[in-house]
């Protein structure tokens, strides 16, 4: 087959197809001109059409390709944007040497990646514009290939001082969390996939703590040889604040619960016992949480409506707030108490699945009432007693102001030395009473403002009394 017979049977292959030698167009398919909209551009350097500063890279890949001595092997393709009426179009090009003629020419295949560019260019805009960043590294974690800009926001360091391998993440982790991050690049390849979560250092100052997740991407065709490696890093320190909050907070429930006097349980709808505390257990009678569990709520009710009736109460309000209430311990003791009980609702209509209870036992709060009637009366009579024990020293201070004044002014009369004596000797008597009563008036105004539980004592007849003054 002639040359020419060869060059005719290009038109038949659809992709564009152009023949070159020494950066000219010397003969080009129909694929090509339809491409590049039938341009007169045979004779032409190919270079007139390539943007002027790729016009050295393309000559550049030309120029290696004729001096590879190896037909066989295939060179990776390159791109460039050509100009055409004033229209930019990226082109992916596939060269490879052939002879024609005797003479070494370059037969070039061309791809339009106009839309593949323009698609990665939005892509591009899109990665950068998400807070997270996304390392792109060699199969060897020790030279960063590519980052978004998300990397700025969460270590405070510009792009380039990781693409230029100035930083490296790794370099920014806290000495604490230094090694399990080490070991976690370091077995990246062997896991393929893998995440964690540790803490850098950024450029401020602060600490931050980030979760890094990684994947390994192999060659296409290429029996297991790696291509990169992705890092997907974004902040996770405000969610580590809160995950760290509701664990605190959890706990502080869980010593209220566990420590409440009130009786606290946590039951289904259908009146299962998820959890109660031990003041709950002591109230129903159970032995233990187990046999709780193995019990339903709604037993434990006089009447088998009040069940749903508390259902239905918190459907409508979301709480049930002091409701006196009958109930009844495991063993059938009647117990009078008053109901509390919530539940976490997520909308307006939602039905409680489960939901929190805490009782309270009325004749503890009728006790702590009278107690606190007793207390507001002792506090009323000591400051009424204050105030009359306040006046009489006063007057003791100026009686026996008086007195000192008589017995400088008599001391040559016997008689009258020795009625003042005893009147100053009366007047120390009182003032100690009233210093006594002065005492016993603060240790009820201690009461009365700070009060503490008070102690029961034996009355001697056989019933309890409470030591208020302890």
């Amino acid at each position: 087959m002639t040359d020419t017979h060869s060059l005719a049977l290009l038109d038949y292959i659809p992709s564009p197809i152009a023949l070159i030698e020494n950066s000219n167009i010397i003969h080009a398919n129909s694929g090509f001109k339809e491409l590049f909209y039938d341009i007169s551009f045979l004779h032409h350097s190919f270079t007139e059409f390539v943007l002027p500063k790729q016009n050295k890279k393309i000559l550049h890949y030309f120029e290696k390709i004729l001096k590879n001595n190896s037909e066989e092997k295939i060179q990776p393709a390159i791109s460039c944007t050509l100009i055409l009426h004033n229209e930019e179009i990226e082109v992916e090009i596939q060269a490879k040497k052939i002879k024609l003629q005797e003479k070494n020419i370059l037969i070039c295949s061309f791809l339009n990646i106009t839309a593949l560019q323009k698609s990665h260019t939005a892509f591009s805009h899109i990665l950068n514009a998400m807070p997270e960043a996304i390392f792109t590294f060699n199969p060897n974690h020790n030279r960063i290939l590519s980052v978004t800009s998300g990397c700025e926001g969460i270590y405070g360091i510009p792009v380039d001082q990781f693409t230029s391998n100035v930083f490296h993440p790794i370099d920014l982790v806290i000495p604490e969390d230094m090694e399990k991050a080490q070991n976690f690049y370091a077995n990246l390849l062997k896991n393929e996939f893998d995440e964690i979560e540790y803490r850098i250092v950024h450029t401020n100052g602060d600490t931050v703590w980030i979760h890094d997740e990684a994947e390994v991407i192999y060659k296409e065709n290429g029996l297991g040889e790696v291509l990169l490696v992705y890092h997907f890093i974004r902040n996770i320190t405000e969610k580590k604040i809160k995950d760290e909050h509701i664990q605190l907070n959890e706990e502080r429930y869980r010593r209220i619960f566990e420590r409440s006097t009130n009786p606290i349980f946590l039951v289904t709808a259908e009146g299962n016992f998820l959890d109660l505390n031990d003041a709950a257990i002591s109230l129903f009678e159970f032995k233990d949480k187990t046999e709780a569990f193995q019990t339903n709520i709604q037993n434990l009710f006089y009447n088998q409506n009040q069940m749903q009736n508390i259902l239905s109460i918190l459907t409508e309000k979301g709480s049930i707030t002091d409701k006196p209430m009958t109930m009844r311990s495991k063993n059938g003791n009647k117990i009078n108490i008053i109901f509390t009980a919530g539940f976490r609702r997520k909308d307006k209509i939602s039905k409680p699945k489960r939901f929190q209870v805490i009782l309270h036992d009325p004749r503890a709060v009728i006790k702590q009432t009278e107690l606190e009637t007793y207390r507001r009366t002792l506090g009323g009579i000591s400051d009424r007693i204050n105030n009359i024990a306040q006046a009489q020293m006063m007057q003791q201070g100026l009686i026996r102001d008086c007195l000192f004044d008589l017995q400088l002014q008599s001391e040559k009369e016997q008689k009258i030395q020795s009625a003042i004596q005893q009147a100053l000797l009366a007047n120390e008597k009182t003032s100690k009473d009233l210093a006594n009563l002065g005492h016993m008036v603060r240790q009820l105004r201690q009461l009365y403002h700070n009060p503490k539980p008070p102690k029961p004592v034996s009355d001697g007849a056989g019933g309890i009394l409470f030591d208020l003054t302890s």
